[in-house]
């Protein structure tokens, strides 16, 4: 579903959404998911390969940059936007991104 038809169609639970820390009945919790995201960019930093593309929803990027880099909030995530990062000895270099909209400096950890 496209965002304005989920805001019209759902303007209740987009609004609930807006906190990630409601959780919705029968749904995951922010903390579980910013877990389980946190171990797949594990996963994927200790797969030994070289280069790696993560194609993903707006959610996992932001628990990235929230919860895994703790550089700060993504004001804005437009659609088909990307990051680019160099990774040595588990610390990221921001290389470059398009369509996001930062509330912090991308930085070097």
């Amino acid at each position: 579903m496209k965002k304005e038809d989920a805001k019209r169609s759902h303007q209740t639970l987009v609004e609930a959404l807006k906190d990630r820390l409601n959780t919705i009945e029968g749904a995951e919790s922010y903390e579980d998911f910013s877990d389980r995201v946190i171990a797949g960019f594990g996963r994927i930093l200790g797969s030994g390969y070289e280069s790696v593309a993560v194609v993903t929803h707006g959610g996992p990027l932001r628990v990235l940059f929230r919860d895994y880099l703790k550089w700060g909030e993504l004001k804005e995530i437009g659609d088909c936007s990307f990051v680019g990062f160099e990774v040595c000895d588990s610390n990221f270099s921001y290389l470059r991104s398009e369509g996001l909209v930062f509330e912090f400096t991308p930085k070097n950890s």
